[in-house]
């Protein structure tokens, strides 16, 4: 009896000891992540079909974090030729693709009172790690898209 107990008391120690010195993966992750954007996201994308551009105006937080996010973003055409009355439409979708998983909370698009700009919330970066947000928009029978690749630490 007194062997076992020994033995079981070992094995917790020697857990405890590898919990304790485990490395922050998600943080060293981000470090050597050469993929991902780093800073805030306040530049203007030009969509991969070259129709329109998308630009966050505002993040909040700026510099993109775990958790639930508030981006709002400005949609316009690449190549005005003339008035577009109509406002865009956005969807936003997070992906990480090394876990092949996406956010279970969908990413709720708002018409904000500024002509071309959306609010989208929350953009659901429930993990750390390794995310590529697309976003896809239309806007005067023009549909392009841009993503937006992070790194999100712990």
């Amino acid at each position: 009896m007194q062997a076992r107990s020994i033995r079981c008391l070992g094995l917790s120690v020697v857990a405890l000891v590898g919990c304790q010195s485990a490395p922050d993966t998600a943080s060293n992750a981000c470090a050597a992540e050469t993929r991902a954007e780093t800073g805030p996201l306040d530049d203007v994308r030009l969509g991969r079909d070259h129709a329109l551009t998308f630009e966050i105006v505002d993040a909040q937080p700026a510099v993109p974090a775990r958790g639930d996010n508030v981006w709002r973003v400005r949609i316009a055409s690449a190549n005005p030729t003339g008035s577009i009355d109509e406002p865009p439409t956005l969807t936003v979708v997070p992906f990480m693709p090394d876990h092949g998983h996406g956010s279970s909370l969908p990413a709720v698009v708002t018409p904000t009172a500024q002509a071309g700009e959306l609010e989208v919330s929350p953009v659901n970066i429930w993990m750390p790690g390794y995310w590529e947000t697309t976003m896809t928009a239309s806007l005067g029978g023009q549909t392009d898209s841009v993503m937006v690749k992070l790194c999100i630490p712990n």
